[in-house]
């Protein structure tokens, strides 16, 4: 009888041992989906960002969210299409467009004038987007769309 019971032990042990811990994962992965699953809705509300309120600004008061004086960084872009400055919040690309980065010129201003010319000198980033060619407005047309896609717009620049 010893010998049976060595040879049931000895045996069996690894395959009880595997289907016991195959069965508590079973068990703990469905506890988990189910909860997951009773309430989406929840979920849903706690993963979407409250939308911003979009506002009117001018040109002083978008020059304090350079990443500097305030911690949000914005950028106005002028669309060639309707003449529209809008602003869009840059913060989670700090690290192109916050102080000390690539793009950190831009942070705070009407950046369309830089963007169009593809320069990164102070003295071409503000200017008059009239004055731009028609490959410069472009270019311009190009950056605005993909700030369009890729980053929130908060408001409108006003003068």
């Amino acid at each position: 009888m010893t010998q049976l019971f060595d040879l049931f032990s000895t045996s069996w042990t690894p395959i009880l041992v595997a289907l016991g811990l195959g069965i508590i994962t079973l068990v703990l992965t469905k506890a988990l989906l189910s909860k997951q699953q009773e309430n989406p809705t929840a979920q849903a509300k706690m993963s979407e960002k409250a939308p911003l309120e979009k506002r009117d600004m001018k040109a002083k008061e978008l020059a304090q969210y350079n990443g500097t004086d305030r911690p949000e960084i914005y950028i106005a872009v002028t669309s060639i299409m309707d003449g529209k400055t809008s602003i869009f919040d840059m913060t989670s690309a700090k690290d192109f467009y916050g102080p000390g980065g690539p793009y950190g010129l831009f942070a705070g201003k009407n950046a369309s004038h830089g963007l169009a010319k593809s320069s990164l000198d102070e003295k071409e980033v503000v200017g008059d987007v009239n004055t731009l060619s028609d490959a410069e407005k472009d270019t311009l047309h190009g950056w605005y769309m993909k700030y369009v896609s890729k980053y929130p717009e908060v408001g409108t620049l006003i003068d």
